[in-house]
This record gives structure tokens, C-alpha cells and sequence, in this order.
């Protein structure tokens, strides 16, 4: 599902320190990140969000839900940073491994854990309630017999 840019600026510095945002987004080495990086990060951290939340809601109800929820828009900017930091090929460890790469992982699985809760509700809401869930016990039938036994030698028997 195609979506705007759903998170800023200052929710990557709530994930990793300004300083190291400038410094996975700086190109031309002056210091500052660069904006050009910073939007197409963002933006595709949003659409991989929409891929992740694809089929639980409609674009403008994910919208919305982003703009309340900071949970959300942390786990976006999780996965934005980690594509931050998967930008050059010299950042990788020799296991081929990015900075930054379990937090990307890790807002990936919030989001993908948030959409199967939802999804899981709504099929729950459509099929209704467990009809076994709601049993009787029937308690007008006096007390309880039992039979005699060598463990029970009187027969009676309670809850």
C-alpha cells in the first residue's frame, strides 16, 4: 500500500542520537544530513510499514493511526534507521552484517506483530463469540451422588 512520508526528523533521533543520524545521512561530508537521504529514507520506511500493514487497514485509517500512536511511528523509524544504515556497502561487517540492522528487525516485527493482532481481531469479530466459552453448570439438581466405593465408601460427593 502506497503511503506519504509518516514519520519526521525527530522520530529517527528518538531511536539513534542526532549525531549518528547526520553522520549514516551525510554524502557531501559537511556534517549535517543530508535532506534528500533523509526524505527517500523515510519514505521507504513508510511504504515497507504499508507492506507490513497491508490488508488490515485502508491508507487513510493507517494514516490516522500513525499520527496518534508513537509506538508505531518508533517501529517506523526503527526500520528507517536500519535502512539508514544499510546505505553503503563499506558499513557492513564481514559476515555482511549492518549497524543497525536488529533494529531494523526489530521495528519490522512490531509492525508485523501489530497487523496479525489486528488481523486475528477482526476474523475473531466476524466468526463471533465461542459459543463454548459460555457453558452452565446446572445447580438445581441437588447435591451430587456418587456411588460407593473402596476410595469413597459413603457415596457422597461435592464440589
Amino acid at each position: 500500500m502506497p503511503l506519504p512520508t509518516l514519520i519526521s526528523r525527530a522520530d529517527l533521533d528518538v531511536v539513534i542520537s542526532p549525531s549518528d543520524v547526520d553522520g549514516y545521512a551525510d554524502d557531501d561530508s559537511d556534517g549535517v544530513g543530508d535532506a534528500p537521504v533523509l526524505d527517500a529514507i523515510m519514505a521507504a520506511a513508510s511504504t515497507r510499514a504499508g507492506e507490513l500493514l497491508s490488508g488490515w487497514k485502508s491508507v487513510d485509517d493507517v494514516i490516522q493511526l500513525v499520527a496518534i500512536d508513537h509506538g508505531l511511528r518508533f517501529a517506523i523509524a526503527q526500520i528507517a534507521v536500519g535502512m539508514l544504515a544499510r546505505r553503503r556497502k563499506e558499513w557492513a561487517n564481514e559476515k555482511g552484517e549492518y549497524p543497525l540492522d536488529s533494529t531494523l528487525r526489530m521495528g519490522e516485527a512490531t509492525l508485523k506483530g501489530i497487523a496479525k493482532a489486528e488481523r486475528e481481531t477482526i476474523a475473531q469479530e466476524a466468526v463471533g463469540s465461542n459459543v463454548l466459552s459460555h457453558t452452565y453448570v446446572n445447580t438445581s439438581s441437588g447435591a451430587p451422588m456418587f456411588g460407593r466405593s473402596s476410595t469413597n465408601p459413603t457415596g457422597r460427593g461435592g464440589f
